[in-house]
């Protein structure tokens, strides 16, 4: 519901806004995790496998049976992977 509160005209120019980041995110030397819901229909899985592949070292987690927001449809979990994640940086 709270990514409904945008107005569908905004919305609507998301969509199929050309994004090249290709060069960018090869460039990146950060530590990066990507986090999907398996089911996110915004962000589509596709997008986040392309990012982690350019990311030089990045990992990725999945999340079955959750969508757009995994930080709000399992936020145990989220918390408790972006705590390891942060842990394993020191």
């Amino acid at each position: 519901d709270y990514n409904e509160q945008v107005p569908p005209p905004i919305r609507g120019f998301l969509r199929g806004r050309p994004a090249h980041y290709g060069k960018l995110l090869k460039s990146l030397a950060l530590p990066t995790l990507t986090i999907c819901g398996e089911l996110d229909a915004v962000n589509l899985p596709a997008m986040t496998r392309y990012t982690a592949s350019l990311v030089p070292g990045a990992r990725s987690l999945w999340y079955a049976d959750i969508g757009h927001m995994p930080f709000w449809e399992a936020p145990q979990r989220f918390d408790a992977d972006l705590a390891d994640f942060v842990r394993s940086l020191a």
